[in-house]
């Protein structure tokens, strides 16, 4: 991205410089751009110090002289760009230095140091020039007065300490600039990050809608399937092809999940499901919990251990079903050996509830993915058999529904513990409970 010179440099505190510069010499300076024109400061006033009023109040303010001056200063500054610095006499008869500035390789404007002579003036020259130009004679010569004389060395020494300004210069400039590439670089990532936080909403909504509106159409045919399938399981029971008929019903059952599972994403993103808050007993919660899942822990050796609990929450009780349901089953679903432990216990001024398990773990590199929706740890194949991996994704979504908190905590080879904060009985919904994160 291309620069101003005045973007890069802060032109007030140069001009703080250039007032130094002249105390020194009496050498007066300013910076001009590659067109000729000189720099303001903020308030407006000429970048630069001690310069002459045969200038200030002649040559840059009558248009042909103005004209001259411009011409020179851009033909000074050409021959700095090619050769680094030199001195140039301009049209109107004065002498002017120049010495480029460039940041960053790239030449933006030149310092400048001038309205000197290298010789007394030439009376007569000025003279005939303030009668060309329309000039008071008198008040012109008397602004020549002014204008100091060096001598050559002198002005190869102001040169140098020019020199070492033009690189201080640029070297302010580099920082300014390097800071600028990394706000704009910053600017652009923001705006790509919320182009896409734009697209994955709009793109969230249309799956949204679609799941929303495909929900009763597409649960009409699958139900009619089912139904065609339990007399065809009646009928064919003592026949070859039960073994047909029992392993399409398995396949419906698995598509049947993984449609609700959708809809349930569906639901709770367009805002249909709404909580209905209500004293919920989490004995008889636990009690249904149990009821649900001891033959599965059963069937795979398992032991389903439910804390008893006398407590009481606040909150949708359907919702929070769900939500350990979720968490039960896929205990359950990874833990190969050991127990699945259901419980609930005071935390600060709410309850948490625990489900926990003696599973393989989680890797603390999957723990920030485990939230995702089609996410599954050590479901590299995608077999479905294994569910559709939004388990967890729709507690989570429920779960800030409800405006409770669901964590977990994971050691790998020693198990998982899932845990829901949640107000007691006393609180309203949506009030934050007093805890530290485990």
């Amino acid at each position: 991205m291309k620069y101003r010179f005045d973007e890069l440099v802060d032109v007030d505190q140069i001009q703080s410089l250039m007032r130094a510069f002249y105390e020194m010499t009496g050498v007066p300076s300013t910076i001009t751009g590659l067109d000729g024109v000189i720099y303001r400061t903020s308030s407006g006033v000429i970048v630069g110090a001690g310069w002459k009023r045969i200038c200030l109040d002649f040559h840059r303010v009558h248009p042909e002289a103005e004209r001259n001056c411009i011409e020179s200063d851009s033909c000074l500054a050409l021959y700095a760009q090619q050769n680094g610095g030199g001195h140039y006499k301009c049209t109107n008869g004065l002498v002017d230095v120049a010495i480029p500035l460039t940041i960053d390789g790239e030449h933006l404007a030149n310092l400048f140091t001038g309205q000197f002579l290298l010789e007394p003036p030439d009376i007569n020259y000025f003279r005939a020039q303030a009668v060309r130009y329309g000039f008071d004679v008198d008040a012109y010569l008397d602004a020549l007065k002014e204008v100091p004389v060096f001598d050559v060395a002198f002005v190869r020494r102001g040169l140098a300490f020019l020199e070492m300004l033009a690189v201080l210069i640029g070297e302010m400039g580099l920082v300014q600039k390097r800071l600028r590439e990394q706000l704009e670089l910053s600017r652009r990532a923001q705006e790509e990050a919320e182009r896409l936080r734009r697209d994955a909403e709009r793109a969230s909504e249309v799956r949204s809608h679609f799941f929303a509106s495909a929900s009763h159409d597409l649960r009409q045919p699958v139900q009619a399937v089912r139904l065609f399938l339990d007399v065809l399981g009646r009928r064919l029971a003592a026949s070859e092809h039960a073994f047909a008929v029992e392993q399409a019903s398995l396949g419906l059952a698995s598509a049947e999940g993984i449609l609700e599972s959708l809809f349930d994403v569906a639901r709770i993103e367009s805002g249909v499901v709404a909580p209905e808050p209500q004293v919920v007993s989490l004995a008889e919660v636990f009690d249904a919990l149990q009821r649900e899942f001891a033959p599965q822990a059963v069937a795979k050796g398992l032991v389903l251990r439910v804390a008893p609990t006398g407590r009481e929450v606040v909150t949708d009780r359907l919702m929070l079903e769900r939500i350990l349901r979720n968490l039960v089953g896929n205990a359950i679903r990874y833990t190969k050996v050991g127990k699945v432990l259901i419980g609930a216990r005071r935390w600060g001024d709410g309850v948490r509830i625990e489900v926990g398990d003696t599973g393989p773990g989680i890797a603390p590199e999957d723990l920030h993915r485990i939230w995702d929706e089609f996410y599954q740890v050590g479901n590299v194949s995608r077999d479905r058999r294994e569910g559709l991996g939004l388990g967890l994704s729709i507690a989570q979504k429920l779960a800030r529904t409800l405006e409770h908190q669901l964590w977990v905590r994971s050691t790998v080879g020693r198990g998982t513990m899932f845990s829901l904060i949640l107000g007691l009985g006393r609180l309203t919904v949506g009030q934050e409970p007093s805890y530290s994160p485990p």
